[in-house]
C-alpha cells in the first residue's frame, strides 16, 4: 500500500455505510465572550490544508496560524498564512500537500515557538519538511529540508513529513522534530530526529541526525507522540506502527507501538513494545491497525503521563472496521497494563473507524486530561460520513462521556483531527474539531474547524465555527478540506505578541 492511500481516503470514504445512535446535539455559534481576566497566556492555533491550491497548482497545501487572545479565543482576523513560497523557501508544486502534519517546538531555543511542517508529497512522495523560524523582532525565515538532499538512501514514496513531534529528546535544552517516514525502506517506515541548536544557521542542525528504523513492513513511524513516561526529565517518543507482525507461527499484522526512552541519541536506546494483546484488552487481530494514532496525556490524575493508542481498523463482534482505542496507565516507572482499558464509542457500526483521531486536553481544570476521541466516519441518521467525537473525563471527574454530532448536514467527517488547546488563557483547555468535510456556503467541503470552549462544569455547547471565509490572506475553495490537520504554537515569550499584535479586532 502506497503513501497515496493517506491522501484519496477523502475521497474513499463516500462509500462507506453504518449508522450511529444519536446523543446530544451541539450548535453553532459565531460569537465567543468567556468572562474577562484570564490567568496566563494563550495558545495559536496552527491549521494545515494540505488539499488547498495554489492558483491552478493542485494540492500544493498552505498553513493558517490563528491567534489565541487571552480573555477571548480564537480570532479569525489574526491568521498568518504560510505557503512553501513564503520566503522563497521552495515552489509549490503540485500533489505537495504541504500542512499535512504540523508541530511546534523551540529549536533555536530564543523563547519563541518555530514551526514544523510536513510536505509527504514533494518529489514524487519522497518528501519533505518545511520549518518557520521567528524571532523577536517579529521576522521569520522558512527553510526548506527535502529527504533526498538529506538522507543518502531516501527514494519515491517514503512520505518523509507525515508525522512531525518537537521536543527536546536528548536532554540539551534544546527541541528536536522527530519526523516519521513510513514508507521508507520497503515500507519498513524510519522516523528521523534532527536535533535543535544554537548554530549558525537556527535551529535544527542537518550535520548530526539519528535513524531509528522499523521493519518487516510495519509502517514505523505511522504515528508519534511524546511524553516522559519514566519522569526522568527527558521526553520519551512513542512510535506507532500499526501494519506490524506481531504473530508467532503466522502473519498476524495488527500492528504495535514502540516507546523509545530518552535521552535519544546514537547509542543504546532503551525501548519498550506494546501490541493489543498485551494491554490484556483486547486481541491482536490481522488488519487492526494498533497504533494508527497516539495520544498521551494525565487520564487519572496521578502526575504521570498515560498513553491511548488508536485502533480504528478493530472489529466490533462481527462489525468490521468499527474501531476502539486503548489506553495504558503509568506505574510511577513506566507504562503497565495493570488498570489498561478499551473504550468502544457509539455502538458498532461498520467502517466508523473510531480512534482515526486522538487527543487530551483538561478540559474543566481539575487537574487530570480528558480523553478525546474521534469517528469522524461515522454516520448520522441523514448523512453518511458525518463524524462524531466523544469526550471520556478523567479522573477525578465522574460525569458521563459527552459526545459531539454535528448540528446539520453542512458538517462533514467531524474530528478528522482533533486538539486539546488552551486559547483563552484560563486554567482549562478547549477542543478544537477538525471538519474537513464541512460545506459552507456556495462551496462543496471547503472545510472548518469547530470550536468548544472548556470551563469549570465542562466543555460548551455553543460551537464557534471558523472556515477560511473567515480568514485573512486565504479563500475558500471547494475540496480544500480545511480541518484535516491541527497543531498548537504555545505562547513561550511575551514578545511571541507581537507577531499578531497588529492585526487583534476587539
Amino acid at each position: 500500500m502506497g503513501p497515496q492511500k493517506l491522501f484519496g481516503i477523502l475521497l474513499a470514504v463516500m462509500l462507506l455505510l453504518g449508522v450511529i445512535t444519536w446523543g446530544t446535539t451541539f450548535a453553532e455559534s459565531s460569537v465567543h465572550e468567556p468572562p474577562p481576566h484570564p490567568s496566563k497566556g494563550a495558545s495559536s492555533l496552527i491549521a494545515g490544508v494540505p488539499d488547498e491550491d495554489a492558483g491552478n497548482i493542485q494540492s500544493a497545501g498552505v498553513i493558517d496560524v490563528i491567534m489565541g487572545v487571552p480573555g477571548w479565543g480564537l480570532k479569525p482576523s489574526t491568521n498568518i498564512y504560510f505557503s512553501q513560497a513564503t520566503n522563497n523557501s521552495d515552489t509549490p508544486e503540485e500533489d505537495d500537500h504541504y500542512g499535512y502534519a504540523v508541530a511546534s517546538g523551540d529549536f533555536d531555543r530564543n523563547g519563541i515557538y518555530d514551526i514544523a511542517i510536513g510536505v509527504p508529497g514533494e518529489n514524487k512522495w519522497s518528501g519533505a519538511v518545511n520549518v518557520i523560524y521567528f524571532f523577536a523582532d517579529g521576522s521569520s525565515v522558512q527553510y526548506f529540508l527535502a529527504e533526498k538532499e538529506l538522507f543518502a538512501n531516501a527514494s519515491d514514496g517514503d512520505a518523509f513529513g507525515t508525522a512531525l513531534v518537537a521536543g527536546d529528546f536528548d536532554g540539551d535544552g534544546y527541541d528536536d522534530l522527530a519526523v516519521s517516514a513510513p514508507w521508507y525502506d520497503d515500507n519498513d517506515g524510519a522516523v528521523f530526529l534532527l536535533y535543535g541548536s544554537a548554530s549558525s544557521d537556527p535551529g535544527l542542525g542537518l550535520s548530526g541526525y539519528d535513524v531509528f528504523h522499523g521493519e518487516d513492513q510495519e509502517r514505523f513511524g505511522m504515528s508519534l507522540a511524546r511524553a516522559d513516561f519514566d519522569a526522568n526529565g527527558i521526553y520519551d517518543l512513542a512510535v506507532g506502527c500499526p501494519n506490524a507482525d506481531v504473530g508467532i507461527l503466522t502473519t498476524i499484522r495488527s500492528g504495535k507501538v514502540r516507546i523509545l526512552y530518552g535521552p535519544l541519541d546514537a547509542g543504546f536506546v532503551r525501548h519498550q513494545d506494546w501490541t493489543q494483546s498485551a494491554t490484556g484488552q483486547g486481541v491482536s487481530e490481522e488488519g487492526d491497525a494498533f497504533g494508527e494514532t497516539l495520544v498521551t496525556g494525565d487520564f487519572n490524575g496521578d502526575g504521570r503521563a498515560d498513553l491511548a493508542i488508536g485502533v480504528p481498523d478493530e472489529a466490533q463482534g462481527d462489525v468490521t472496521d468499527s474501531g476502539a482505542v486503548n489506553v495504558l496507565y503509568n506505574d510511577q516507572h513506566d507504562l503497565n497494563k495493570t488498570g489498561a482499558k478499551v473504550w468502544f464509542m457509539g455502538g458498532a457500526q461498520e467502517n466508523k473507524h473510531t480512534g482515526f483521531s486522538l487527543a487530551a486536553g483538561d478540559f474543566n481544570g481539575d487537574g487530570s486530561d480528558d480523553l478525546v476521541i474521534g469517528s469522524p466516519f461515522a454516520d448520522s441518521a441523514a448523512k453518511k460520513n458525518a463524524g462524531r467525537v466523544d469526550v471520556i473525563w478523567g479522573a477525578p471527574a465522574t460525569k458521563d462521556v459527552t459526545t459531539f454530532l454535528p448540528p446539520n448536514n453542512k458538517f462533514g467527517f467531524l474530528g478528522y483531527a482533533l486538539l486539546g488547546i488552551n486559547l483563552t488563557g484560563y486554567d482549562h483547555d478547549d477542543l478544537v474539531m477538525g471538519v474537513p468535510g464541512f460545506s459552507s456556503p456556495g462551496h462543496t467541503r471547503d472545510g472548518a474547524i469547530a470550536v468548544s470552549y472548556g470551563g469549570v462544569s465542562g466543555l460548551n455547547s455553543q460551537l464557534q465555527i471558523i472556515t477560511q471565509n473567515e480568514l485573512a490572506q486565504v479563500a475558500a475553495e471547494d475540496f480544500d478540506y480545511f480541518g484535516s490537520a491541527l497543531a498548537e504554537r504555545p505562547p513561550k515569550h511575551p514578545s511571541d505578541y507581537a507577531l499578531f499584535a497588529p492585526m487583534i479586532r476587539r
